[in-house]
């Protein structure tokens, strides 16, 4: 969950680091563009220049299961706020059990 490294030619965006500085004060930051355009770079370059708090999550196929999201974001936070999640953590875990009865039933029911 960290943030990959940035290469030491780096085509800067002073623009689209100007909004992300003056987003700092929201919770959160949601950066979307087509692939390609330079999203993991930009965020990673800022990140890098302007140290502080941060989880990186970079979204791919599996996360469509929105409990295993959930989990991934909600560990992320939980390490940079330890106490972060006591109410939650419990819940993820009971239900992650029960999906995972759900799949062995439905495998057994397909299967038989």
């Amino acid at each position: 969950m960290l943030p990959p490294r940035v290469g030491a030619e780096l085509l800067k965006r002073p623009r689209l680091t100007e909004k992300l500085q003056a987003n700092l004060s929201s919770p959160v930051t949601l950066v979307a563009a087509d692939a390609g355009c330079g999203k993991t770079t930009l965020i990673a370059d800022f990140l890098r220049d302007n140290p502080r708090p941060s989880v990186w999550y970079q979204l791919d196929h599996t996360d469509a299961d929105p409990i295993v999201f959930l989990n991934y974001v909600a560990q992320g936070i939980k390490s940079i706020a330890p106490d972060f999640g006591e109410a939650l953590f419990p819940y993820l875990s009971e239900t992650i059990a029960a999906a995972d009865v759900a799949d062995q039933l439905a495998v057994t029911d397909t299967a038989g």
